[in-house]
Formats: structure tokens, sequence, C-alpha cells
């Protein structure tokens, strides 16, 4: 799975301007940004909501959603594709046991 994950996802600390993460994510592929520790434990999501609602000067650790759903890199891509399906989602978050954001699988790649 970790050979599917692309690590182009916009990352963020707690204490990011969510307007700065914004901009950023209107660049990316993706609709949401992940906020991450220094050495890239997942903590949460910034939903596209939570980047549009937010104000100016929030960071983001007052709008995250916290823990976020992952999954681990040895789900092998029938088992993630049957997932995302099921439950009608896009992405999935592909973390280490530990945490650790090794990126994002879309699910139309699968």
């Amino acid at each position: 799975m970790a050979r599917l994950a692309h690590d182009d996802v916009v990352t963020c600390a707690l204490g990011d301007r969510v307007a700065d993460v914004r901009t950023r994510v209107e660049d990316s592929p993706y609709e949401f940004a992940l906020v991450v520790t220094d050495s890239r434990i997942v903590l949460g999501r910034l939903r596209p909501s939570a980047l549009r609602d937010a104000g100016r000067d929030e960071v983001a650790e007052a709008v995250m959603e916290d823990g976020p759903s992952t999954v681990r890199a040895d789900l092998t891509p029938k088992d993630l594709a049957e997932r995302l399906a099921k439950r009608d989602l896009k992405y999935a978050i592909v973390t280490t046991p530990a945490g650790r954001l090794l990126g994002v699988v879309r699910a139309d790649e699968l």
C-alpha cells in the first residue's frame, strides 16, 4: 500500500493559521489538509468546511477533526478499495502503526 500512497497532501502544524493552510490546499489535488507533528505523526484533519469557515486568525488546532481514520501500509489494495467503496470515500490516509504519515491513497487509483 505504501507504494500507492502519494506524499503530496498538504500538512500543517497545530499552530498554523487556517487562512495560510487554505491557500496551500487550493493549489493541492486534495480538498483537505492533515495536521501533523514535526515527526509527521497525524493528529487531525482540516476538512473542507473547516478550511472554508474558519476565521482569518484561527489556528489548525481550533478547527481540526481529531484523530482521523487511517489505514496501515500492509492492507491490500483490494481490501482498501472495498473499504473505501463501502464508506463512499475518495481517499485513505496511510500511516505506520505509530501514526506517522506515509501518504494518501486515492480510491480512483486502486
